[in-house]
């Protein structure tokens, strides 16, 4: 087993670390960023197919920079915005949403995004690499963050909700159901608050 702390490159043993083996880790990092992080190298990335080359100070933080916190922090960030939907009486309409709304080019990135999904996982199932979901949703979560930070969902102050509004709603909930089912397929949770 080895493990990579800091910046270096030089990979150390976990021994370096304190942490002898695989529930020392677990119990260093949680359950989550341990599966998601061992699941999103690739096979042979360290030169061995045990425990990879992992970041502790990077798969401890909650920031952008650690890949498992900035999946789930995309799921949370949609069912915020679902809750905050909820309150204004709206919900997700999924036969009475005009999809052809979405023309914006992030809207655009997303929805290619989301249909990238059967490829990505039948390609991790037929080379037996997880890492290619895991990569996925990685790529997903950044997508709908582009897209949130320029396409606003929800009406602002006394805006009335549009036909749009309910096309997006539909859309960021699409993007949640994604990245819920992707992370459970890593056996990863999908928490719907931080």
């Amino acid at each position: 087993m080895r493990a990579v702390t800091g910046s270096t490159a030089d990979p150390t043993d976990l021994a370096d670390t304190g942490l002898a083996d695989l529930a020392d880790l677990v119990s260093t990092v949680g359950t989550d960023a341990a599966r998601y992080s061992l699941a999103r190298l690739p096979p042979g990335s360290a030169g061995a197919r045990d425990i990879d080359l992992i970041d502790l100070d990077v798969i401890t933080r909650q920031a952008n920079g650690n890949p498992v916190f900035r999946v789930q922090y995309a799921h949370t960030r949609i069912c915020l915005l679902l809750r905050n939907a909820g309150q204004l009486g709206l919900g997700v309409d999924v036969e009475g949403a005009d999809v052809s709304l979405l023309t914006h080019p992030r809207e655009g990135d997303l929805l290619r995004a989301l249909g990238d999904l059967p490829r990505a996982v039948a390609a991790a199932a037929e080379l037996w690499a997880p890492y290619r979901v895991a990569r996925y949703l990685e790529e997903l979560a950044d997508t709908y963050h582009r897209f949130h930070g320029v396409c606003e969902v929800l009406p602002r102050g006394n805006d009335a909700a549009g036909a749009l509004t309910g096309a997006r709603l539909l859309l960021a909930d699409a993007t949640r159901i994604v990245l819920a089912g992707g992370l459970h397929l890593l056996g990863v949770s999908a928490p719907t608050r931080m």
